[in-house]
């Protein structure tokens, strides 16, 4: 994570790096053993320019793509590889940006930007380009419309915090929503416990909620 915002200054910018990787072995699927639970490598860019109070006029990108290979259960076929699918947002708009005065507790942006650009783009002949809501025949998708992102990291204890991110991008016709929630909790010394949700809806492929869910324990320990 890459920041530089001081109520004072005039431009601000940030760049977020986010790596999600995890596995885990099954018996259930008798062709691959080992699955690909999280695969995402993910870039957010965001630059402002003050325009008044805590208000700014901003531009930000985003882009997601899988990294490693990612197949259906017990099938040779692969859901997701690397740069298939690309997923690119770039849009334009204001930002709203909020530090409580401890610059500890809680950081709160929100942005609505009404120019948009929306690709996802499949470089990869194995992996299916409607199964990512790309018409057939074809492996890129453009659209334009508005987004809205709104970030949260809140620490609302010393031994509590939560860390939040509601993306939504409309092209009129369709609409894509994620929210991705992540709370950490400081059990003890020791020990330390996460709790992951993600609810996504995109009515461009099908009409359904997805929710994935992960409990994970940690141990820690400092010297």
């Amino acid at each position: 994570t890459v920041k530089r915002y001081d109520e004072d200054a005039k431009t601000t910018f940030e760049a977020v790096f986010d790596l999600k990787l995890s596995g885990y072995y099954t018996t259930a699927d008798t062709i691959h053993s080992m699955k690909v639970s999280d695969n995402q490598f993910s870039l957010d860019m965001k630059y402002g320019y003050k325009a008044w109070k805590k208000w700014y006029y901003s531009a930000q990108l985003y882009a997601k793509t899988p990294v490693f290979d990612q197949y259906q259960s017990n099938s040779a076929v692969t859901k997701a590889t690397f740069l298939a699918p690309l997923e690119v947002n770039l849009s334009v708009g204001m930002d709203y940006k909020y530090t409580s005065p401890d610059k500890k507790k809680l950081v709160y942006s929100f942005m609505f930007a009404p120019l948009s650009y929306n690709l996802k783009y499949v470089r990869d002949e194995r992996v299916d380009p409607v199964s990512y809501g790309i018409d057939e025949g074809k492996l890129s998708k453009h659209e334009f419309g508005a987004t809205m992102t709104s970030k949260l990291d809140w620490k609302m204890s010393p031994n509590v915090s939560w860390s939040s991110r509601l993306y939504c991008f409309t092209s009129y016709s369709s609409v894509l929503v994620e929210f991705e929630n992540t709370f950490n909790f400081n059990i003890s010394r020791y020990f330390s416990a996460r709790i992951y949700a993600y609810p996504r809806f995109d009515d461009s492929k099908d009409n359904r909620i997805q929710v994935k869910e992960m409990l994970t324990f940690g141990f820690n320990y400092q010297w």
